[in-house]
């Protein structure tokens, strides 16, 4: 099952972020402060309300975190897409 997180704007939903939860493979490269990883995930975007607005989503930003045996949380790195959508 995929999880999703709902996008939204003056509380009005306008889309969603949809994260494939058991991917078969991630991909990674190194770079020069550590390592990429590519997390595979679909963005969608819903019609708007008024014909004249589109929707658009840039700089998303977000932590990846890890759960210890006493509960404790662990940042394991950072989410950036400097794309626009």
């Amino acid at each position: 099952m995929a999880a999703v997180i709902n996008v939204t704007y003056s509380s009005s939903g306008i889309g969603q972020i949809i994260f494939d939860e058991a991917p078969p493979e991630f991909s990674a490269a190194r770079t020069g402060g550590g390592f990429r990883l590519t997390i595979p995930a679909n963005l969608r975007m819903f019609p708007a309300t008024n014909p004249k607005s589109i929707p658009m989503v840039s700089n998303l930003r977000g932590s990846i975190h890890a759960i210890g045996a006493g509960g404790e949380r662990f940042e394991l790195g950072q989410i950036r897409d400097d794309s626009h959508y």
